[in-house]
């Protein structure tokens, strides 16, 4: 029996390990698949809640970038995610509430547009991005003012703020102040005699009349 030539040693393997390669394609072909359907996803999400930017979806959606989106292909999505993530981070004064709402939304914006770009959905441009939405009339403003409230909060709670409070000092608000504190006073006084002298109560029985 003749020795096999180079050229029908490499026929064989390549028919032995066809099917082998078929499978590593299929495989690898599946992960691109998952991979883009998962940014599709979150890019999704993000569209339909741009209107309620604190919902959890949103939130939700937004912590899934830079897990999905890696790679020098979405280095632009990333930065415009880095940039809109900075400002969500601001803390808000109630002097810088509007600037702060209108700012996040077109960061926001960017950040669609550039996720919009490296998923190849050629249609959106900023505007639509950020006019085409509904969202019920003052929306927005009320998520920022809930922002300022929690940041608030947290300051007071930590001890780094404090609540201003206004005390109501006419003359008579203090008298009728002083006497309640008076008579709260003397009936403290007279429970503490009844107990530790053992003084009986004086006690009225009222008969019902027929």
């Amino acid at each position: 029996m003749s020795a096999l030539t180079t050229n029908e040693y490499l026929q064989i393997l390549a028919v032995i390990s066809s099917p082998i390669i078929a499978i590593q394609v299929d495989k690898i072909l599946d992960t691109r698949r998952s991979s883009k359907n998962r940014k599709i996803e979150i890019f999704k999400t993000l569209m339909a809640t741009r209107g309620s930017s604190l919902s959890f979806e949103h939130v939700g959606a937004l912590n899934r970038i830079d897990l999905e989106f890696s790679g020098n292909r979405y280095k632009k999505v990333i930065d415009a995610w880095k940039e809109y993530f900075d400002l969500l981070s601001q803390q808000v004064t109630p002097e810088n509430l509007a600037a702060w709402s209108e700012k996040t939304g077109d960061y926001l914006t960017t950040l669609l547009y550039e996720m919009a770009l490296s998923l190849n959905y050629q249609n959106f441009d900023r505007v639509t991005i950020k006019r085409n939405v509904y969202a019920p009339s003052g929306h927005k403003q009320d998520e920022a003012q809930n922002k300022l409230i929690k940041d608030l909060l947290v300051k007071v709670l930590s001890g780094q703020g404090s609540l201003s409070m206004e005390i109501d000092n006419d003359d008579e608000t203090i008298e009728k102040n002083q006497e309640y504190m008076k008579n709260q006073i003397e009936i403290q006084q007279l429970t503490k005699e009844h107990y530790l002298n053992e003084k009986p109560w004086n006690i009225r029985v009222v008969k019902d009349k027929d």
